[in-house]
């Protein structure tokens, strides 16, 4: 019987730890989401600054060239 015993406590203390490391898991997965979007939107925003930026160069270049 304490070997049975012995054994079956080992087993609810194992299933703690995995039940532990799943919710761990999955809040990192969460927070490797949240960067996903997070860098996807900066990404956005680079490609928007860049758009604009050459826009204004062209105005620059195109005052320039009047001048």
């Amino acid at each position: 019987m304490k070997k049975k015993e012995r054994m079956e406590k080992e087993i609810r203390e194992l299933k703690v730890s995995l039940e532990t490391r799943q919710t761990e898991i999955k809040g990192k997965q969460q927070e490797v989401i949240e960067s996903q979007e997070h860098v996807e939107k900066l990404e956005h925003q680079l490609r928007e600054h860049k758009q604009l930026v050459d826009k204004v160069q062209k105005e620059f270049d195109a005052v320039n060239q009047k001048v």
